[in-house]
């Protein structure tokens, strides 16, 4: 008996032991994995920020240009007040500095010191157009300031880094043509060329810099025919590869950027027949050739400002477009694949005025993983942070602009490469002001809730979430005619998207208010599975799957 108690007890002992080995190895294993998944969602200054989409609306100031900087963090901008934010819209720093003439700003961007440098243009009381240089330090110190001059007007519309902490600035002028100035971090010029093809008339556009050569586009006047170049050069300004294409009517670029595929993006507007602005976007292989060219909205009255590309070659596109005379002109927002095919496309307006006034869409940024922050002007300025379908702003609706395709053929032209005196300088010091930022006006596109981490209050009534609104859709699977029914009265319209399952919207309707059962036909929509999407101005209330049969 005692020989068969001290075996039960061997047993029990060897039993707790495997079990406390075994707890431990899975104890040890639960904590790995939770180390990894704490590692993989950190970013570099820390823990992953969970903010998904939103809209800051900020009524004492103007965002013209944002840019995302080395940190990962974005700086935003016009010409005289500098704003820090983090992905989730967290003010980091702030500055104000005043001058005693106005200015416009152009073109802002980050050097290799982490130096932020923004280029704006200035009309003194003698009229004379003159070029205006700021550069603040990576906190947002004051470091130097100055304009540049020469005889007469001259623009500088934009402005790229350099890889030595030097930058470049292309623009145009009574005394020049497409110049491009060399200057170092220290706002010294370096040298200064005027970069003719044989033809006295044209502006450099837009500069950007990428693996040790500068690629520049603008314009150049062939007796009453303007043409659209494009010119790679060395770093000393020496040219390298350029084409030319004929446009039949008047243009402006606004956007010159690279493609991962290796091409390059030039996007603008031009005039239509209708004498409205119609924008287009080029897009051409690495060796200048043209791959295909696009007018959106034709004969309309829209414009592009700014465009973004992710790893995949897709276009996210901002800028504004007139919707009708209640509604007036709203931010656009479209995507498109890497042949300019529109996936979606979208109009937002202002929260407080029910997208009516003039809301337009000036710059755009992209995130480090995925979604985009975009700055511009409602009531006042504007930060919105949207997902990669381009949810994230109060009030935005479906749009249906038109694309044609624009016949091209990129020809060779020749440029010479003259030096030119370097510009008059004139350095000033801005006094240093204070920057006092109202707590913003807050709603999200999104089930995100939470309040600001600046303190603001989400605008608008009360949401349909808050009152407590689910949905359900039935017959599913059906053929697309379906009943939606709600278990309350909406008191105020809501919104019904559709999207594919690769995030394309493909239709949007305005939803009754103070029904709750309502019939919707979507048995044009081929057979597959989409997700149906309701929400109110501020954010997404509920998602429900259909499937649709023929």
């Amino acid at each position: 008996m005692r020989r068969h108690i001290q075996k039960t007890r061997t047993t029990v002992r060897t039993s707790l032991r495997n079990r406390l080995v075994l707890g431990l190895a899975g104890g040890l294993f639960l904590s790995t994995l939770l180390i990894i998944v704490i590692i993989n969602n950190k970013t570099e200054n820390g823990f992953a920020d969970t903010a998904k989409t939103y809209t800051l609306n900020y009524p004492d100031v103007t965002f013209k240009r944002v840019i995302r900087t080395s940190d990962n963090h974005f700086v935003l901008t016009d010409g005289k007040k500098f704003i820090k934010t983090d992905s989730a819209g967290t003010v980091l720093w702030k500055k104000h500095l005043e001058t005693n003439f106005s200015l416009l700003i152009q073109s802002f961007c980050e050097l290799s010191d982490e130096g932020l440098v923004a280029v704006c243009q200035i009309i003194g009381a003698d009229n004379v157009a003159r070029i205006y240089l700021v550069k603040l330090d990576k906190d947002g110190n004051y470091m130097w300031s100055k304009v540049l001059s020469k005889e007469s007007s001259e623009f500088a519309y934009c402005i790229t880094a350099g890889p030595d902490n030097d930058f470049y600035l292309c623009g145009t002028g009574c005394s020049t043509s497409n110049f491009i100035l060399k200057m170092n971090g220290a706002g010294e010029q370096v040298w200064a060329k005027d970069l003719k093809a044989g033809i006295t008339l044209g502006s450099a556009q837009r500069i950007a810099y990428k693996d040790n050569y500068l690629l520049i586009s603008g314009r150049i006047q062939n007796g009453s025919t303007d043409e659209l170049y494009l010119l790679k050069t060395d770093l000393n300004g020496n040219p390298v590869l350029s084409r030319r294409m004929t446009m039949q009517k008047s243009f402006n670029i606004k956007v010159l950027t690279f493609s991962p595929d290796g091409g390059y993006i030039v996007s603008g507007n031009y005039l239509g027949a209708s004498g409205a602005d119609n924008p287009f976007i080029l897009k051409t292989d690495q060796n200048m050739n043209a791959i295909w060219m696009h007018a959106y909205g034709v004969d309309g009255i829209e414009n592009i400002n700014d465009i973004a590309v992710n790893g995949n070659s897709e276009l996210y596109v901002v800028g504004n477009v007139f919707i009708d005379n209640i509604q007036n002109i709203n931010t656009l927002l479209f995507k498109t694949d890497q042949s300019g095919n529109v996936l979606w496309q979208m109009h937002a307006g202002s929260e407080q005025l029910n997208g009516a006034g003039y809301d337009d869409g000036l710059s755009i940024a992209s995130l480090n993983h995925s979604g985009f922050l975009i700055a511009g002007f409602s009531n006042g300025g504007f930060i919105t942070r949207v997902d990669d379908m381009g949810n994230g702003f109060c009030f935005q609706r479906l749009l249906n602009m038109s694309v044609s395709d624009v016949p091209i053929s990129m020809l060779n032209v020749s440029f010479q490469q003259n030096i030119i005196s370097l510009f008059n300088e004139n350095p000033i010091t801005p006094q240093a002001g204070i920057l006092n930022l109202a707590n913003p006006d807050i709603c999200y596109g999104n089930t995100n809730t939470d309040q600001g981490s600046d303190g603001g209050t989400t605008t608008g009534t009360t949401s349909i979430k808050d009152q407590g609104i689910t949905m359900g859709i039935y017959p599913n699977p059906g053929n697309g005619n379906i009943t939606l029914e709600l278990n309350n009265e909406l008191t105020e319209p809501g919104v019904i998207n559709v999207y594919e399952l690769s995030g394309r919207l493909v239709r949007s309707q305005e939803l009754m208010p103070y029904q709750k059962t309502q019939r919707l036909d979507y048995s044009q929509l081929p057979a597959g599975t989409y997700i149906i999407q309701l929400f109110d101005r501020q954010q997404v209330i509920a998602n429900e799957k259909m499937i649709i049969m023929h």
